[in-house]
């Protein structure tokens, strides 16, 4: 457990890392500005779209399965859903590259109007990137359910590099950056799966051959990850959309400000729904339902809580930190620095929010629930589209409602977690709940009333690394006294 936990999180502090790098170079030469808008729908677009079509949702229904299945046929529905899906998604991207210019209007609906023609072509180029990319998302299942984390936690990090090298070569030789994104997103695309595959004894005709091992349930819980898993992504593609009608650049200095938040996200959090969904998924189909639930309220107090350790500095320092990452360049001014600044530390709100939908809907797809997290995300999704077409007069008021949104998701996620025993209140838990309490108000009480700024990211990374390391012993320390998982 261990070995795993240490092998997804170096991966994904990796591939965190490079891109916050990517992002962190994007904004050192092109600032905030109509063509780093382009270029950011350029690298993004195509990961949002299979993110909620395949990532997690592939993960949540195949996972279960590939559990339920013995070795062989576990290999067998690989290889049927690879190819599958594979020719399936080749179809999408052909269908959305001659229906660009709305996808556009839906993406970036304050800037359509400005998108000359080339720009459109290289967009349509960068959907091509989408079938192997959603390669990748099926073979990353698979080698969660084999617990091999370790390669797939570098998925990211080989995207990021690629794409990089081919930023850095387009402005070293000055030459037309938007198409050199649009090859650079389609080639790390081909090469991330490539990787992945190295080793793979899958016997592909063999396995096509077999019997199809595709059921109409399995079909039937991927299409409500979609929607479940797929809100995680809608809310941040919905906010950068929304955004780009209060003005020009808007949609970068979303974007950049979202990036701080995301990495403590990705890394700190997202890692325990990674690590522990396969073991849960194996828990309840073993039928100890009573292990799972103890195990998985555990696992929900320690991402509720660090969250809280990661928030806390971004939203009482996030002027600090901005100013740090963003500051020495001559491309923000500091009046953008300040917008820059409220919209992380209003975003940093939803980090606690956003590690518990992850842990939950993760939990409740274990049991095959997925309709549940289903009726969540919906509602959610109406909710703030509902606030931000009518109620929002400003971004900020847009951050507000992504805020409020994810905290109405936890809410319903709450509830069905309670209702179906995926969560269970004991005197451990309570135990475990009020020693937590009390680290938060300290660690509370400290970023709120200390204002020196001499080596505050110092002071900022003991509390954070003293209150995580706590939380985790108490959690751990609890679980191993029930049953080593």
């Amino acid at each position: 457990m261990l070995y795993s936990f240490l092998s997804v999180s170096f991966g994904l502090i990796l591939g965190r890392l490079s891109g916050f790098y990517r992002e962190i170079f994007i904004a050192a030469n092109l600032g905030a500005s109509q063509t780093s808008d382009l270029v950011i729908l350029l690298l993004t677009t195509p990961d949002f779209l299979v993110n909620l079509l395949v990532g997690g949702a592939l993960s949540m229904a195949l996972i279960p399965e590939f559990k339920s299945l013995g070795k062989e046929k576990a290999k067998t529905l690989y290889v049927q859903v690879l190819f599958s899906s594979g020719f399936m998604f080749l179809i999408i991207s052909l269908l959305l590259s001659i229906n660009s210019n709305h996808l556009l209007g839906v993406l970036a609906p304050g800037i359509k109007n400005l998108i000359s023609i080339d720009v459109e072509n290289f967009f349509r180029l960068s959907l091509f990137s989408i079938p192997f990319t959603v390669l990748s998302g099926v073979t990353t299942a698979y080698l969660h359910y084999k617990e091999k984390f370790l390669i797939a936690s570098l998925g990211t990090l080989i995207f990021n590099v690629i794409v990089l090298i081919f930023l850095k070569i387009s402005i070293l030789y000055n030459t037309d950056i938007l198409l050199f994104v649009a090859v650079g997103v389609v080639f790390a695309s081909f090469f991330r799966f490539l990787i992945f595959n190295i080793k793979m004894d899958l016997h592909p005709i063999k396995c096509l051959l077999n019997k199809n091992l595709i059921s109409p349930n399995l079909i039937g819980r991927y299409f409500q990850c979609i929607f479940s898993g797929g809100f995680f992504f809608i809310i941040p593609v919905a906010l950068r959309s929304f955004s780009s009608n209060f003005g020009e650049s808007e949609i970068s200095i979303i974007n950049y400000s979202t990036k701080l938040v995301e990495f403590p996200l990705g890394v700190l959090i997202t890692v325990f729904s990674v690590i522990f969904f396969p073991k849960l998924a194996k828990i309840y189909s073993e039928g100890d339902k009573d292990l799972f639930s103890s195990i998985a309220t555990k696992i929900l107090c320690l991402v509720f809580f660090v969250s809280i350790s990661s928030m806390l500095p971004l939203y009482f320092h996030s002027d600090y930190y901005i100013g740090m990452i963003f500051g020495h360049s001559d491309e923000f001014s500091d009046s953008v620095q300040c917008k820059m600044s409220l919209y992380l530390a209003i975003y940093a709100l939803s980090i606690p929010m956003q590690g518990v939908n992850s842990m939950l809907i993760a939990a409740l797809s274990a049991q095959k629930n997925t309709k549940y997290p289903l009726y969540s995300s919906l509602l959610s999704i109406l909710f703030f589209i509902i606030l931000a077409t009518y109620f929002s007069f400003s971004v900020k008021d847009l951050l507000n409602f992504v805020v409020l949104t994810y905290l109405t998701c936890t809410i319903l996620l709450l509830f069905f977690s309670v209702k179906f025993s995926v969560i269970c209140i004991d005197n451990k838990i309570l135990y475990i709940f009020l020693i937590n309490i009390l680290l938060v108000v300290s660690a509370f009480l400290y970023f709120y009333f200390i204002e020196s700024r001499e080596y505050l990211i110092l002071f900022d990374s003991v509390i954070f690394l003293t209150q995580s390391a706590l939380t985790i012993f108490l959690c751990g320390r609890f679980s191993l006294k029930e049953k080593n998982v």
